[in-house]
Formats: structure tokens, sequence, C-alpha cells
């Protein structure tokens, strides 16, 4: 029986640990086995405590000392899977859980212990078994669905998973990260009025959330409350002046640079190791090799032993621009490739790029989406000719195209709405299984117009400018048959190029690798190659981003009369469009049409590797009505 005053400092150290006093919590337990080493109690208590502070190295050595004595402690198993985990020994980790599970295999720790440690590993489908299984034995833990809503995000899965952090918020709203998660997910689906509103809640139990503030200013600029989201950000720099970063990002959607020059500078003299300051530097056309004090600062804190992962790849990103810059090719091709590198690692590495998987979904919806069941379906779909469906390869000119043709004043634009690329999947899905059927066009068209009038209100023609709705046509086409589609393409190797010079804050499974995003350029030709054949030339326009630019006036009043618009000059001045940009073209599209990105591929030619093999593909001419 152990002594009373033992008894009792681990009562006192118990409480103070539950109260997250740890460093007290520590002493305690300490003074317990400087007398008593192996005290089982004591060593599990702070293996707990250090595993708590993050003191990894030291709380699995503790926590090992109580498994030497008692192999099946459970809280032991526990614990020590979660800290190998932190230590990246994941092997280790699902084999305490594992063994955790065989002593309890109704306890839903023991399950939600495997599927972080899964969730760890980038292994998303064994992470959602396990959460899914830790839901059904304790399903009114707001922590589990936060964390199946992670791993459902891996796969993609966004509705999956924004149900998920619905639920996580609805069960446990003092956890201000299942907010700021579900905000994301929101974010993914460009659901902004509804971020708006579930963020307002948020802010309204968490007052004094900054991160709150920052996200619920952003979501306010993007439904064109832009007075209310200055006020917000102000109020968030004022409470932590690192915000002052965020404020300067969201100046850029706004198109204005200069005010997010000064800003991010600022920010810069805060947080010199902040990587993402030093890109928005780069993104503003502000960074070059000019202005050597940044260049150095970039340079001084890249390899920082502090320096995290995420950071090192923004300060690759803008290394990289910066020689572009300058003209320094070889450097800038350096550069691009370790940024490159990092995003994967970060980005991709759980999301692998499957060539043959791309291939066989694309030839299965060539095969469902025939000229005869798009003629049979498509007297089913929407009479409305609301939308026009701008799409390509990404990079293409997309953002380019939807700033001149929404410069019209009777067309608006909606951005890139993410309503095709999951409905889409979802009806091509069913359709594959059960056969294609016109019961589901009425209320996927009813749905899409609601979408529409949600983020842009009342309009003549709204644009949706997602390029990936490529992948869709069929399906828009049938659902939409009086709609226009107009496709927008680019020279082979240069779209691929800047794909690769291009960080898209997680993006597609098929970037960050040459070779993926050649392969992935292959498979949108196959498939624009058969749309070419299903849809009418009427209702579908091609036009060259080298034709656009070269073009001019005569090109755009060809587009304009395509979307069924008397002409207007202030198409020919897009660079003026008050409208938001939130893509990676942010600066590009606030610019009067330039032509130096064509054939850009050829000043780095020496070092492309994979994309070089699309040296020979060519576009064929243009789908148009004649």
């Amino acid at each position: 029986m152990m002594p009373t005053n033992v008894i009792e400092d681990l009562n006192t150290a118990r409480a103070l640990y539950d109260r997250a006093r740890f460093v007290e919590a520590e002493q305690k337990l300490n003074r317990i086995l400087l007398n008593d080493p192996k005290n089982l109690e004591a060593n599990l208590l702070l293996g707990i405590v250090y595993s708590r502070m993050r003191r990894y190295d030291v709380a699995t050595e503790h926590l090992q000392l109580v498994l030497d004595q008692d192999p099946e402690n459970y809280d032991a198993l526990i614990w020590q899977a979660l800290t190998k985990k932190s230590l990246s020994a994941f092997d280790e980790a699902i084999e305490l859980s594992a063994r955790a599970i065989e002593l309890k295999p109704d306890d839903a720790a023991a399950f939600n212990t495997m599927g972080l440690c899964k969730l760890a590993m980038r292994d998303a489908v064994g992470a959602i078994e396990a959460f899914q299984t830790t839901i059904q034995l304790e399903p009114n833990v707001g922590a589990s669905y936060h964390n199946l809503g992670q791993a459902l995000r891996l796969v993609d899965s966004t509705f999956e998973a924004c149900e998920a952090f619905q639920r996580a918020v609805d069960l446990a709203p003092e956890n201000i990260a299942n907010y700021l998660e579900l905000y994301k997910q929101l974010q993914f689906l460009g659901a902004w009025p509804q971020a708006v509103i579930r963020l307002q809640e948020g802010l309204q139990r968490h007052p004094g959330s900054v991160p709150l503030m920052v996200s619920l200013a952003t979501a306010l600029g993007r439904v064109g409350e832009s007075i209310q989201a200055e006020d917000l950000f102000k109020r968030a720099i004022h409470l932590e002046p690192r915000a002052i970063q965020s404020y300067g990002l969201w100046l850029q959607e706004a198109g204005r640079f200069s005010d997010s020059v000064k800003l991010l500078k600022q920010a810069i003299k805060q947080d010199p190791l902040h990587g993402h300051s030093y890109y928005g530097l780069a993104e503003a056309k502000a960074f070059d090799l000019d202005d050597k004090p940044l260049i150095d600062g970039a340079l001084a804190v890249i390899d920082n032993p502090k320096q995290a992962v995420l950071s090192r790849m923004y300060l690759s990103y803008t290394l990289a621009k910066a020689y572009d810059n300058a003209k320094d090719f070889e450097s800038a091709m350096k550069y691009f490739d370790k940024a490159n590198q990092y995003a994967y690692q970060i980005y991709n590495a759980g999301r692998q790029f499957s060539h043959e998987r791309a291939r066989e979904y694309t030839e299965s919806v060539a095969k469902l989406y025939s000229k005869e069941t798009i003629e049979r379906l498509s007297s089913s779909g929407s009479t409305s000719d609301k939308p026009i469906f701008i799409v390509g390869m990404i990079r293409s000119g997309t953002t380019l195209l939807d700033q001149i043709i929404s410069s019209h004043p009777l067309i608006k634009s909606a951005g890139e709405q993410q309503y095709w690329k999951y409905e889409g999947y979802r009806i091509t899905a069913k359709w594959l299984e059960e056969g294609a059927s016109a019961e589901d066009l009425e209320l996927l068209a009813e749905n899409y117009l609601q979408v529409l009038d949600s983020v842009v209100g009342e309009s003549t023609k709204v644009t949706d400018k997602m390029p990936q709705n490529y992948e869709h046509l069929g399906l828009i086409h049938t659902a939409f048959p009086k709609a226009k589609i107009i496709h927008i393409r680019r020279d082979p190797i240069d779209t691929c190029l800047s794909i690769y010079m291009t960080h898209f804050s997680g993006g597609p499974n098929f970037a960050y690798n040459q070779e993926n995003i050649a392969c992935y350029y292959r498979v949108y030709l196959g498939l624009m190659e058969h749309w070419r054949t299903v849809i009418p030339a009427d209702m579908f326009y091609e036009v060259d981003y080298e034709e656009l630019v070269a073009g001019g006036e005569p090109i755009i009043r060809d587009l304009i009369e395509f979307c069924g618009l008397p002409w207007d000059e202030a198409c020919l001045r897009h660079e003026e469009n008050p409208g938001t940009v939130s893509t990676p073209s942010r600066w590009q599209a606030r610019q009067p049409i330039y032509q130096s990105s064509v054939q850009r591929w050829k000043r780095y030619e020496p070092w492309l590797g994979a994309l070089l093999d699309l040296k020979n593909v060519s576009h064929p001419p243009a789908h148009r009505a004649s």
C-alpha cells in the first residue's frame, strides 16, 4: 500500500493535470518518482503530462516503464500510441493501437487513437474506417466528427467532410477549431453566405478569437461586404498585430496591391520567418532581385532550422518568382523544383494520382455521355440560358477570359463554383451504375441556379469559370442545353509549366509533379475531343489563349456575340472590373492584355523534364459555329 503522502501527491498531481497546470503536476510526480522510480501511477500520469507538454522523447520513456510492468495497461497503450505517432514512429503507434483495441473492442478511445495514427500516416481510408467506428461506439463526441472531417478531406469527400465539421460544431461549439475547419470546408464549396452565418455564430460565442475574426472578414469580403470586412480586419490587428498578414493578402483579392505590399512588408518585420508574407509580395509583383533586402531576407531564413516545411515552400516559390523576374531562369527552376517537392509532400503525399485510373474514368464518362444520350436527355433539361460556363485546363487563361466577359454590364461573375465538381461526380457515378435518367436533371439545374443567385444576386447572365468543369460538360449541357460553353486552350507546355509554377493551396492531386501534370493534360485532351463530337457548335465556342491576347477587340466582340448580348466597350477594359479575384491569377487578371506569357516555356527548356513530352502535342481546329 502506498504511503499517505504519496497518495496525496498523486491526487494533487491529477487535480493539477485536470486544470492543465502541467509544470506543477510534473514537479509533484517527479517528487514521487525520486523515492519510488517504478511507481506505476506516477509514471503513467507523468508520461501523459509530458505528452501534453509535447515533450515526447521523455513521455515515451515513462510510458514504456509502465508497459514493461503492465503490458496490458490500457491507458498506457493509448498514450504511448499517440506519443509514438507524434515521434513519427507510425508502425509502433499502429501496433500499440491494435493492442488497445484487442483489450477493449467496445471502447471508442482505442479506435479514435487508431484513426489519429492512420491520419498522421496519410492513410485516409484506414482513418475514416476507424473514426466511423469511434462514432458508432460513442456518437455524440464533437472531436470524433472533427477527426472524421479531416480524413474525409484527404480523399476529396468534400460534402461529407462538410457534414462532419457541421456536426463537430453542433456538438462542441466551445472548440474554435471546429468553426475554422467548417469554414475551410465551406470555402472549398464556395458557400460563402453559409460560411458568414456559421462564423458569426462562432464569433458571438468566442468574441475575442482573432482567427475567427480573420476568417469572417475574408468571408464578408467574398459576399460583397467589404466595409464590414475591413473593420473586422482592423479589429483583429488591434488584438493581434500579426493578423496584418491576412489583411494584406485579402487586399490583393480586392485588387489593392499597393496597400497590400505596405502591410506585407510590415508583416515580415514582425515575423521574418513567415514565408507566406514573402510569397504575398511575390504575388503582388513587388518582389524582385532589385529589392535586395527582401531577397536577402528570404535567402537567410529559408534554411533556418526553425523554419517549417510550409514556410520553406512559400519561400521557394518566392525566390523562384524573383529569379524569373530577373530572367535567371536556371535559378528560378531550381527553386520551382524545391517548391514543388515541398508542396507535394504537404498536399499530395496521401492522395496519389493514378494515371491509369484517370484514363479509365474519362473513358467511362465519354461512353456514358454519348451523342444519343445527350440528345435524349437534354429535352428534359432547364430552359434557362443564364449560366455561361468557362472551362479549360487550369492555368489556360480562364481567369482572364472571365474578367473580360464579366466586364459586360449584363454579366456577373460567380467565380469558380464547386457545384459541378461534386454534383457532377455524384450523378455520373450514379448513372454509370444505374443508367442515365432525366429525373435527376430538374433538381440538379434548380439547385445550381439557386447557387448562382446566392452568389451574385439577380443578373441576366452569370459566368462560372471553374476550369475543371470541362470534365462534366456532358452533364452540364444535358442539364442546361441552352447555356453557352466557352473552352479556352493554351499551348500545352505553357499550360503545364504554369501549373508546375503555381501554388494552389492544396489543389488537384496531379499538381506538383511534372509527369502527373503531363499525363493529366493528355487525359484532358482526349475528353475534350469527345465533347466536340457531342455538343452542338452553336452552344460550344473554343478560343485559344494566344488568339485572345493577340486578337484584341475582334475576338472579344465575337465572344460577346456568342453569349447573345449586345456589344459593350467595357469588355475592352477588363482590368477595371471591380469583382474579387481569388485565383492565383489575381495580379495578372488586373493588368491590360499582354503577350509575354506566350511560348514562355522556351525560356525553361533546358531544365524541363516530363513536360517536354508534350512538345509535339497540338490542338485541333477550334470548335465554333460557322
